[in-house]
């Protein structure tokens, strides 16, 4: 049997910051609720800016009342799964939770999905209702015709004003049919604006699936895991208690993560609803310099983003660009460690906290405290409140590694997920006894602290030692010219190789003889690569995230 480390928890409580509490009480209520409850306290303070419109509390809730009722007629219930295919959008917020007050489950996909991606999540998720953006049905519209009942289209443009459906109309007639002649194709811009309120319906919050959000697919096949409206609560109280010397009332979230994935979900939407803060969306997350003017216009602000929004804000740093300097916290969905910030100036530098999470936790598990006085370089920070993580050994995950050296994360907490939509299999393999093993390597230091060493799978073996590629790109990143760097380590014909993709920062040249003379200076012999590989890009998931499965697969054919 598995058990909390006591030695652990009493680092934990020494160096949790004053502000900060290891264990808060997290009510039992829905996500519908939080939203009541925040709109109860700050209903007119806006709470969605997005394209020059401005949405209060107020309004959005009203807005998620009118749509849960249009659901409702529609025939959504308890337990039905509805599929959500739009960018970071208000007409998400209020898909959102319109769905969660009927009982329903929320499944959110990526923008960037295929037709037979779409068609394999609704299959595994059981969705017969799909909410799109206008400029994606031509991704569903085989899907509609054969296995969905109802086709909600949402046009965009309705939010800026004035009414476009003439517009909409002339654009999608060689896509859709006339809803003369199909009752069962809608438009969420022209919801009645008179309605009957719903109920929200009672669910047991700690065992209904508010979400089904699929993992980011990095090593393999996306997979749904299914997310409980307790799991989603907690995780944004245990944000809320991490940011504690944050001052809220005037907190602006600018969001630069998709809120199709559970990070963007949690930090750009929830978490923010339960701290009253504004939700400023970002449209376009490749337009830094947007991103930037919104950020530095703003008197204090909140900036969950994906990893290459936050390599492009601190070159604007060190390039002296718009200021940054109203930013609370800027956090990122996958570590820059390696990725290489570039930033020079240390005190920006500390304003960016990196953290560790995965879909399976709904999102967050750790992250670098605010305004700590120490800073511990490439450290994913101290377990959130309420969780609790220990490091066990690699082959049976059953004994416990001495701390300071590496071995498997595992988690246990109130944000763990309920398992994995129709594989019983890999629930069962991934949670055991309450506690997620995550897969990847990690340690902890004498002060609680969590590093994140790669994933279990990522780890290989060279001439009988062990390899963290992670070590490895740390050191190429140490080329100032070098942009990206991802390792391999694989066997082929019973010889073990080693081989790095580099991408060099535009207009720079970058040799294999500095790598390796790099490598010659840091590394054992066994961990230096014996193939290096200069490209113009790495394979990326929705967060920005390096994916190294079609690189092996590459290597493997060539």
């Amino acid at each position: 049997m598995i058990d909390k480390d006591p030695v652990l928890e009493a680092i934990w409580e020494r160096n949790y910051p004053g502000s900060m509490r290891r264990f808060i009480d997290i009510p039992n209520i829905t996500l519908y609720a939080l939203l009541k409850n925040s709109c109860q306290m700050y209903g007119e303070r806006i709470f969605v800016s997005y394209l020059g419109r401005k949405f209060t509390y107020s309004e959005i809730l009203t807005e998620v009342d009118r749509f849960a009722s249009f659901l409702h007629e529609k025939g959504v219930k308890m337990g039905d799964s509805v599929a959500i295919l739009l960018p970071n959008c208000p007409q998400f917020i209020i898909a959102l939770f319109a769905i969660v007050k009927l009982g329903g489950t929320v499944a959110p996909m990526n923008i960037l999905f295929t037709e037979n991606e779409i068609r394999e999540r609704s299959r595994e998720t059981q969705s017969k209702i799909f909410i799109v953006m206008e400029d994606l049905i031509p991704r569903v519209m085989n899907i509609f015709s054969t296995e969905l009942k109802h086709l909600i289209i949402v046009d965009k443009e309705a939010y800026k004003g004035g009414n476009v459906f003439s517009t909409v109309m002339k654009r999608m007639s060689n896509l859709v049919e006339s809803r003369l002649t199909n009752v069962n194709i809608h438009y969420m811009s022209e919801l009645k604006n008179e309605f009957v309120s719903v109920e929200e319906e009672k669910i047991d919050q700690s065992k209904a699936v508010g979400v089904i959000s699929f993992t980011s697919g990095a090593s393999s096949v996306p997979i749904g895991v299914l997310l409980t409206h307790t799991n989603l609560i907690s995780n944004a109280y245990q944000i809320r208690e991490w940011a504690q010397p944050i001052p809220k009332d005037s907190l602006s979230v600018v969001v630069g993560a998709p809120f199709h994935h559970v990070y963007g979900l949690v930090s750009g939407i929830i978490s923010p609803i339960l701290m009253g803060s504004r939700i400023i969306i970002i449209e376009d997350f490749s337009d830094t310099l947007e991103a930037l003017s919104t950020i530095s216009r703003e008197g204090n602000v909140f900036f969950p983003a994906i990893p290459y929004m936050h390599r492009e804000i601190f070159k604007a740093i060190n390039q002296r660009q718009p200021s940054v300097s109203c930013v609370a916290a800027m956090v990122s969905g996958g570590s820059l460690s390696v990725e290489n910030s570039g930033t020079e100036d240390s005190s920006k530098r500390s304003e960016y906290l990196e953290g560790y999470g995965m879909s399976e936790a709904s999102s967050s598990i750790s992250f670098m405290p605010v305004s700590y006085n120490v800073y511990k370089e490439n450290s994913a920070g101290l377990p959130l409140p309420n969780t609790s993580v220990r490091i066990v050994d690699t082959k049976t995950g059953k004994s416990f590694v001495p701390i300071g050296e590496p071995g498997e994360l595992i988690v246990k907490g109130p944000q763990i997920m309920l398992g994995y939509c129709q594989n019983p299999m890999a629930t069962n393999k991934n949670i055991r006894e309450g506690w997620l093993f995550t897969g990847d390597i990690a340690s902890i230091d004498n002060d609680g602290f969590i590093f994140i060493h790669g994933k279990k799978h990522d780890v290989f073996t060279s001439n009988g030692f062990l390899v963290y590629p992670s070590e490895v790109e740390k050191v190429i990143m140490g080329n100032k010219n070098v942009e990206e760097v991802a390792v391999l380590g694989y066997k082929k014909e019973d010889i073990y190789y080693i081989k790095a993709f580099i991408v060099p920062k535009k207009g720079v040249k970058v040799t294999e003889a500095e790598i390796l003379t790099l490598c010659n200076r840091s590394l054992a012999d066994y961990k230096i690569p014996n193939s290096i590989e200069f490209v113009e890009f790495l394979p990326k998931n929705a967060l920005g995230k390096i994916m190294k499965k079609p690189l092996m697969e590459r290597v493997m054919a060539q």
